[in-house]
């Protein structure tokens, strides 16, 4: 991928896709990051050049987590909702496909974690459900990756190599969320929005932020850690 037009034009969009994107494990995934930012500010047709034929698709959950990627998926609980090519954004009927994926599949990954950093592992398991989907190769359009969506500063933080790793990011994840509970006196609810929105939000606003995203996702993922305390 390069930079077609001047960079002095675009230079702040183009930085932060460009920042957020070097914290990618592949090419790939750094073009998706890249186009993802870019597309949502009408920037990409003018300054990126993707490889000839190349798309990306771009696919939301019910949550509105964005995933990219480079070949069409059939991935549970994700509908397309564009493609994004070489010359732009081509809209793109939304498929049907809201079911769940393998809900079970890194269970043993959250069980390990929950013992280290002695965090409920029905909590852990919930946010990953919201964050992802359970999608390990999920990227969002702020550049939040994998499982438990880690932004680069926290992967960086808490040392972590390939946030695509399912080990280390629930590890990663899991140690953040204990970290939230212990600064909120193990108050849920401002844990859970300071993951979300960021601490910074919620001092700012002595509570969950007034923010629709973030009220959702309190009691999206308090919701479904009670459904999953029966099964871990």
């Amino acid at each position: 991928m390069r930079v077609a037009m001047a960079m002095t034009s675009v230079t702040p969009v183009i930085r932060r896709a460009v920042e957020k994107a070097s914290h990618c494990k592949s090419r790939l995934l750094k073009q998706m990051v890249i186009a993802g930012l870019l597309s949502t500010t009408g920037l990409l047709s003018a300054t990126l050049t993707l490889p000839a034929h190349a798309e990306i698709y771009v696919y939301e959950n019910e949550y509105g987590r964005k995933l990219f990627s480079g070949r069409p998926l059939s991935e549970p609980g994700y509908t397309l909702t564009q493609t994004i090519t070489p010359s732009g954004k081509t809209p793109h009927k939304p498929s049907t496909n809201t079911t769940s994926g393998n809900r079970s599949q890194y269970d043993g990954h959250i069980r390990t974690a929950a013992n280290t950093f002695e965090v409920d592992p029905a909590l852990i398991k919930a946010v990953i459900h919201v964050e992802s989907y359970f999608n390990s190769e999920a990227v969002s359009h702020a550049g939040a990756q994998g499982l438990m969506q880690l932004m680069p500063a926290t992967a960086s933080q808490y040392r972590v190599n390939d946030p695509f790793n399912p080990t280390q990011n629930i590890r990663a994840g899991s140690k953040h969320l204990s970290y939230l509970l212990r600064k909120y006196r193990n108050n849920i609810d401002l844990a859970l929005a300071a993951y979300n929105a960021g601490e910074g939000k919620v001092r700012k606003y002595n509570g969950i932020p007034p923010y629709k995203e973030t009220q959702n996702y309190v009691k999206k993922v308090k919701k479904l850690r009670k459904q999953y305390q029966a099964s871990l």
